[in-house]
C-alpha cells in the first residue's frame, strides 16, 4: 500500500497484473452455468447503463499511469483507518477474577445462614 500511495510501484508489475485479469476473463467462462451467472450478476449495469459493460475493453484502456493514480487517491496517508489491539487482557481478566471471588466470599456464608433450619437460628 505505501507503494501504490507514493507511487513506486514497478509499471511492468502493473502490465503483467492487467494481463492477468484479461487472462482470467478470457478463461473464466466455461460453462453455461457460468455465462448464466455472469449476466444475472451484472443486471445493474443493464439497468444504470442500458447495456452490459464490457469489462475486457474497460481493462485494457487502462493505462499503468491511471492505475497509479487511481490507487494513490484510494489507499492515502489521510483516509488510512489503523486499529490497535493488545495481545491479552491481563487487568480485565484479573479484575473479573477478583470480583468473582468476591462475590462468592459474599453468597456463600449468606447462603448457607439462610438453609438453616429455623430452630437452630432462636437459639
Amino acid at each position: 500500500l505505501d507503494r501504490i500511495r507514493e507511487r513506486k510501484v514497478d509499471v511492468e508489475a502493473l502490465e503483467q497484473a492487467r494481463e492477468g485479469l484479461l487472462l482470467t476473463y478470457a478463461q473464466g467462462l466455461e460453462s453455461n452455468a457460468d455465462v448464466a451467472d455472469y449476466y444475472v450478476s451484472s443486471l445493474f449495469e443493464l439497468a444504470e447503463n442500458g447495456g452490459f459493460v464490457d469489462e475486457e475493453e474497460q481493462l485494457e484502456s487502462l493505462t499503468p499511469d491511471a492505475i497509479l493514480d487511481v490507487g494513490a487517491r484510494a489507499f492515502a496517508a489521510d483516509r488510512t483507518v489503523s486499529l490497535r489491539d493488545r495481545r491479552l487482557y491481563v487487568t480485565e481478566i484479573i479484575a473479573g477474577s477478583v470480583l468473582v471471588a468476591a462475590l462468592a466470599a459474599l453468597y456463600l456464608p449468606w447462603r448457607l445462614y439462610r438453609s438453616r433450619p429455623q430452630a437452630r437460628r432462636a437459639t
